[in-house]
């Protein structure tokens, strides 16, 4: 094909998959012609993206999202921190090693002190789900160094955290058979980073929403299990 009927091509599938999830998921669908409409659109604006420049040898290399080891379960989570609000939100998912989502979760997080704690608080939240299911090993992996660094030693046992640590410490101790605490940058804690904004963004008093994931979260799921397969 022709590298514009390539776009919208792809554009076409794009779109269709999308709408096919949300009118799954309950969304109104939309009619045929404005599905075209925005399929032209789109496809119009992706040809006019100018091609990005190889980048030299010393570029930083985007680290995307990679399985754990099989018969063990990674967990990533996040929390998201609004200091004008004092309000946030959390969000995690529970994946396989093939990369199947076991489960989900985001919700609101009101009256917190800081980013850290909605760290942690992210962290309990997908450790308790995960002890829920009854899963045995797990990777805990997320893009906050200073998480790592309270899940590994006793340096923060004094912070105003310092309640949230010991509780995390525990639920690792008491209901896992193995278990460890890695750092990601971002670009590989996507698909959390998303939940947590999504949980943040939810209406005061809102309750947790568990196992119903977005459409713009799925998407993010999909380029994870790209990456991995490229």
């Amino acid at each position: 094909m022709k590298h514009e009927v390539q776009r919208q091509v792809i554009t076409l599938l794009y779109l269709w998959w999308s709408e096919r999830c949300g009118v799954r998921e309950g969304e109104q669908q939309r009619d045929s012609g404005r599905l075209a409409h925005l399929t032209s659109t789109y496809a119009a604006e992706w040809s006019s993206f100018k091609p990005v420049k190889e980048l030299g040898s010393q570029a930083q290399v985007k680290k995307s999202w990679r399985p754990p080891p099989a018969n063990t379960v990674k967990i990533n989570c996040d929390g998201a921190f609004s200091k004008n609000t004092r309000s946030g939100g959390w969000g995690y998912l529970i994946r396989e090693c093939d990369g199947g989502v076991i489960s989900s979760g985001y919700g609101k997080l009101e009256n917190i002190g800081e980013a850290f704690h909605a760290e942690i608080i992210a962290c309990l939240q997908v450790l308790q789900r995960a002890a829920d299911l009854g899963i045995q090993r797990v990777l805990l992996e997320t893009d906050a160094s200073m998480v790592v660094q309270a899940a590994k030693s006793a340096e923060l046992e004094r912070s105003s955290a310092s309640g949230l640590i010991w509780e995390l410490k525990d639920l690792l101790a008491s209901n896992f058979a193995f278990h460890d605490v890695i750092h990601t940058p971002r670009s590989g804690n996507m698909a959390a980073d998303g939940l947590a904004a999504l949980g943040a963004s939810l209406n005061s008093g809102a309750g947790l929403i568990m196992d119903s994931i977005p459409i713009c979260i799925r998407v993010l799921i999909a380029d994870d299990l790209a990456a991995v397969y490229e």
